[in-house]
């Protein structure tokens, strides 16, 4: 071999040797560049798991949360629709147990009665305050007018205010009436609507009352007077008043309307007002009770209607008539309404035959 032969082998051993060298080095250099692409490949990864794994358990709590919140909400509109069927319930129970005690001629009676004659029965408010008062009289001499006086007097009113002072008071009343129905002359009567009147006034009452019952009204006098006894004990602190009229004109067993009367009324917080006829029953119950006989007191009342009626008689007539008016009449208002307008009719006529033959 020669010399540049060999000159040229060694050439390429050593152009060999540097090329593998290099070559060496950049393998090392990718493999080392690798290895840390490879790492922070890897903590990315491991990065993304972690934010991942944290993203759905938060996702997975705010689910859970929102789930609790949902069921909260439904529950609690739930029982709210449940709290406003009970309530609505409640409400038709209430007006159907109202509508329920009254009946259609509660009132009848009171609403029928003529109001009293101009500046008659002023006297009445000077009559002794106690806590039950007895009206009696005679057949038409003019209890149930005299009833309706009083209870519609704005002086009425402010002697009841005097009576209660700082506390509320409340007036009941009920007309009874023989000519009317079934209701307006019974003891179940009267109740029911001394409690109608009660549960009106007050719809705490009607609330207890009318739950009590369960949805089963069925009005018999132990159910109503039981009734209105517990509505009376939710007023220990109100003041109220009783006022009944004609109790003579009850069907049925008047010692035991004084029972129920007496019963309803007792207490220094109570006050009753009741008219009659002087029955044997009655007055034999009542004869120690704070009383007036309006026969002997309303002749003065008399005289002011019948002088007031015969305005158009001459003065000396009028004067005349009225006095044998109310002599013949015994106290009997309604006689001597009665009589007095004969005589205006007859008046009427003559004057009018009178008339014509002038």
């Amino acid at each position: 071999m020669s010399v540049d032969t060999r000159l040229k082998v060694q050439q390429l051993l050593e152009n060999g040797l540097t090329r593998h060298a290099e070559n060496n080095a950049q393998l090392l250099q990718m493999a080392t560049s690798a290895a840390v692409q490879h790492s922070q490949i890897r903590s990315n990864i491991e990065s993304a798991y972690t934010t991942t794994r944290i993203q759905v358990i938060q996702l997975a709590n705010a689910e859970t949360a929102n789930h609790a919140r949902t069921q909260k909400v439904v529950r609690s509109g739930t029982s709210a629709i449940r709290g406003d069927i009970a309530s609505i319930d409640g409400v038709h129970t209430r007006e159907r147990f109202l509508e329920g005690l009254r009946f259609d001629d509660m009132t009848r009676r009171e609403e029928s009665i003529k109001p009293a004659w101009a500046d008659t029965y002023q006297w009445i408010f000077d009559e002794t305050d106690a806590s039950t008062y007895w009206i009696s009289g005679k057949a038409g001499s003019g209890k149930s007018t005299l009833m309706g006086y009083v209870n519609d007097n704005p002086r009425f009113d402010a002697a009841l205010r005097l009576w209660a002072g700082s506390e509320a008071y409340i007036r009941l009343t009920f007309f009874f009436w023989r000519a009317g129905s079934s209701m307006q002359k019974s003891v179940t009567g009267l109740l029911r609507s001394i409690l109608h009147q009660l549960c009106h006034e007050r719809s705490d009452i009607l609330s207890e009352i009318a739950s009590s019952f369960n949805g089963l009204f069925a009005w018999t006098e132990a159910k109503l007077l039981a009734a209105l006894r517990r509505a009376l004990e939710m007023l220990q602190q109100v003041r109220v008043v009783v006022m009944v009229d004609g109790l003579d004109e009850l069907e049925g067993d008047h010692e035991r309307l004084i029972d129920v009367l007496s019963d309803i009324t007792k207490g220094t917080m109570r006050k009753l007002c009741i008219a009659s006829r002087p029955e044997t029953v009655l007055a034999h119950r009542l004869f120690s009770t704070p009383n007036l006989r309006l026969e002997e007191l309303n002749h003065n009342d008399i005289w002011t209607y019948v002088i007031a009626r015969l305005q158009a008689v001459p003065s000396e007539l009028r004067w005349k008539l009225t006095g044998d008016i109310i002599y013949k009449s015994s106290g009997v208002f309604l006689w001597a309404v009665l009589v007095t307008k004969s005589i205006m009719g007859i008046w009427q006529v003559m004057t009018a035959r009178h008339c014509a033959n002038d």
